[in-house]
């Protein structure tokens, strides 16, 4: 049986603010461990990507407008991608209470 393989593509804004949200837990938590943690399971559902970019949830269900964005929740984060064709564009991974800021500003 053939899995499909797709393409992940992180924007700018997204592989920042992977660095962005380690900075912030790092300094939120003092616990090197705990920002670790975070990051890991954060990379590591975008790496899962790559095979299921279906599992997510359409984005479509928390916003008033119209899109085709899907997201993956990990902890307070939310990834926020689109599927294209063969590939999975990342657009931002951005705090569950800050999802508003995202679509204003990209």
């Amino acid at each position: 049986m053939d899995v499909p393989i797709f393409k992940v593509i992180l924007s700018d804004e997204a592989e920042e603010e992977i660095l962005l949200i380690f900075d912030y837990n790092l300094n939120a938590t003092k616990d090197f461990d705990v920002t670790m943690k975070i990051d890991k399971n954060i990379r590591k559902s975008i790496s899962e990507l790559y095979f299921m970019p279906e599992r997510g949830s359409n984005l479509q269900n928390k916003v008033p407008f119209k899109t085709d964005l899907k997201y993956i929740r990990v902890y307070s984060w939310d990834i926020i991608y689109r599927i294209v064709g063969d590939e999975v564009h990342v657009k931002a991974i951005v705090h569950e209470r800050r999802e508003d800021s995202f679509f204003y500003t990209r």
